[in-house]
């Protein structure tokens, strides 16, 4: 339930600057097509960006910039695999930089390979002990690992290091739930939510509140959340069953499962083509649910793919029309 988590920190203190002029510098049809990578993750469009940045790593896998940048647009596509090797090459060739130790980390913890993660961050924590993230986040591997009290002194230490930062704020009001202090964690996210109107913000707002028997009051909070994710789904159909509104919630809890169905068949396409990118059956299947859920860039991505497996096939041709009709 961090997806949020990874958006915020992507988008903020993860982005790279603009290319620099001096090592690494790429031609200029290189540079153009970067700085086109950086629009489109900046607008929220890493399939875009992961267009615009692969042809730029191809040809120049030492511009560490457009390889940071790739490797995040992977990440906000959910496509970890792919983001962990983009990072540990370039820890490879630069093994003192705590931003690409960072996100090896991270790409981990996105996997849910916790054990795996806390390394990493000790690695990113030991070059950027001044940075809030490595510590953050291996406090939150190690929250998910059982140990509490370790998660504890991480998150505190990097909530001193950064008051204000919203993700830390937000991992801080975790940690209050998973503890069970549930008004704590209430009394951080109000002013977070009121300030981000972030979703994943407001599903644990709403399940601080419902712990509390404030069901009326969770319902109230999750009200301006235009979302089809199964989770909020879920936290909503709840809230609304525990306030007395059983059609709605009964409705609502339909559309989770079907929500959840329609995820969980994504998430194991996306591991078979992932580990099988030959599997055009596969990808098919997947670029066709894609365009289900109005993942136009996503689908994209595998269409072309397909135009080079099954050249002339009717049903990309189909699945093609079909992207061609979703607004960009």
């Amino acid at each position: 339930m961090r997806r949020t988590l990874a958006a915020l920190l992507l988008a903020g203190a993860l982005a790279p600057a603009a290319a620099r002029a001096g090592e690494g510098a790429p031609p200029d049809e290189l540079e153009a097509r970067y700085q086109a990578g950086v629009a489109a993750f900046r607008a929220g469009q890493p399939y875009a960006a992961l267009e615009h940045l692969g042809p730029v790593v191809a040809r120049r896998p030492d511009y560490r910039d457009a390889q940071l940048l790739l490797g995040q647009s992977y990440l906000l596509a959910g496509m970890e695999r792919q983001a962990k090797r983009q990072f540990e090459e370039l820890l490879a060739r630069r093994p003192d930089d705590g931003q690409a130790a960072f996100l090896v980390g991270f790409a981990l913890y996105r996997s849910a390979r916790w054990y795996e993660a806390v390394t990493a961050f000790d690695r990113a924590h030991a070059l950027a002990r001044a940075n809030p993230y490595p510590l953050l986040y291996r406090g939150l591997s190690r929250l998910e690992l059982g140990d509490p009290e370790a998660a504890r002194t991480d998150i505190q230490t990097a909530l001193r290091l950064a008051p204000d930062d919203d993700t830390v704020q937000y991992a801080a009001a975790e940690l209050e739930f998973a503890e069970g202090a549930f008004h704590a964690a209430e009394l951080r996210l109000q002013p977070l939510v009121a300030r981000t109107g972030d979703p994943e913000q407001t599903i644990l707002l709403a399940r601080a509140l419902l712990e509390q028997g404030e069901a009326a009051a969770a319902v109230e909070a999750l009200a301006g959340v235009d979302s089809e994710r199964s989770d909020l789904l879920y936290v909503r159909a709840q809230a609304l069953l525990r306030s007395g509104q059983h059609e709605r919630g009964r409705q609502e809890l339909a559309r989770f499962r079907e929500r959840k169905a329609v995820e969980e068949r994504l998430r194991l396409l996306e591991a078979t083509v992932s580990t099988d990118p030959g599997d055009a059956e596969a990808r098919l299947e997947l670029a066709g649910l894609l365009l289900d859920v109005g993942n136009r860039g996503g689908a994209g991505l595998h269409l072309t793919a397909l135009r080079r497996q099954l050249p002339g096939d009717p049903r990309v041709a189909k699945l093609t029309a079909r992207w061609q009709a979703l607004r960009p």
